[in-house]
């Protein structure tokens, strides 16, 4: 650990094994915000570690507080966590956006509706998976309202899975909003649209 520690006071950028024990350390807070300092970030793999770690909401804090954002891989573990919620908010605060697979993992997760309406209302779209993800969940009502009321046009893989939920009740009104604002719809979509008086 010796060795670390002055590789820290050097400046030197660790190996991502030097990175594990670092976070492994008992004065983890205090190497890590030293290291962030002068470092180029973690690699991936310690990102990863260091949201598993107890005190990771302090650690992300001091992460995006030197201005760096997490990987892919990171971003979903993130999200796998019991404070998710504080986390995201702090990830959204810090001007960042999440991959593909970490806004599916979102909405995923048991707190999605407060989760997407954090996320929209920085003005983050979804991408197509997530938008198809958004209409299979139990909430997807309430969730696809939170959507359209940003304006957000659905990719044509969710007006797919949207083509194929037509007569749920709570998406019937939403629809008819939908085919307002997006008056041409996938073929499919609006074929099925005027067939219910819709359009």
């Amino acid at each position: 650990m010796e060795k670390i520690i002055e590789k820290i006071k050097r400046g030197a950028e660790l190996t991502k094994e030097e990175e594990f024990k670092l976070l492994d350390s008992s004065e983890k807070v205090k190497l890590l915000e030293v290291y962030l300092s002068e470092a180029p970030g973690l690699c991936c793999e310690a990102e990863v570690k260091m949201l598993e770690m107890p005190e990771r909401v302090k650690l992300l804090e001091m992460y995006l507080s030197a201005e760096y954002s997490l990987c892919d891989e990171a971003e979903v573990k993130m999200l796998e966590k019991p404070e998710r919620v504080k986390l995201l908010d702090m990830y959204l605060s810090a001007e960042h956006s999440l991959c593909d697979e970490a806004e599916v993992k979102m909405l995923e997760m048991p707190e999605r509706v407060k989760l997407l309406e954090m996320y929209l209302s920085e003005g983050h779209s979804l991408c197509g998976d997530a938008e198809v993800k958004m209409l299979e969940m139990p909430e997807r009502g309430t969730l696809f309202r939170m959507y359209l009321a940003e304006g957000y046009h659905l990719c044509q893989k969710a007006q797919l899975k949207l083509l194929e939920q037509f007569e749920a009740p709570e998406l019937t009104e939403l629809l008819k909003r939908y085919v307002k604002v997006h008056p041409f719809p996938c073929k499919e979509l609006k074929e099925k649209a005027i067939e219910f008086g819709l359009m």
